[in-house]
């Protein structure tokens, strides 16, 4: 329950997050000022980023992993969109930060592979991604349990 509680608390900070990217994409003077407060704290750490596929059940998901200290930060694709669509704000997020961002295509996005084995339309639902990304998360060692 704490695990889906606290999975449900990042996919909203992911939305507020991505609003915010997208108001500042359409204004030009807080993409400047956005700009130059990253630029000013982008020496401070400097992020290694790792992408991985990791097997869960007969396919893999596609995670992109930047290195930090503390409280992970998940980024959740959706609408049809793969890790790329948070290519932008994640290193930045990463260096201001410091804290492990981590994040994933969904089941068939990106570089993730379907679980073909599964014919029942149901078995491919929000449930069982959730289910998947817990699998994916625990494989890279992220939550304990």
């Amino acid at each position: 329950m704490r695990n889906s509680i606290i999975t449900f608390i990042l996919l909203l900070i992911n939305v507020i997050i991505y609003t915010i990217y997208l108001s500042i994409k359409k204004t030009r003077n807080l993409k400047l000022i956005v700009f130059l407060i990253l630029f000013c704290f982008s020496n401070f750490t400097s992020a290694q980023v790792k992408d991985t596929l990791i097997k869960i059940g007969n396919h893999k998901l596609s995670f992109r992993i930047y290195e930090g200290k503390g409280t992970p930060i998940l980024f959740e694709t959706g609408g049809g969109s793969d890790i790329n669509v948070w290519e932008d704000i994640l290193k930045p997020i990463a260096k201001i930060t410091g804290a492990p961002i981590i994040a994933y295509s969904r089941e068939d996005y990106g570089k993730s592979t379907v679980d073909t084995i599964k014919s029942d339309i149901r078995e491919h639902g929000i449930i069982n991604g959730v289910n998947n990304l817990e699998k994916g998360l625990k494989n890279l060692d992220i939550m304990k349990t």
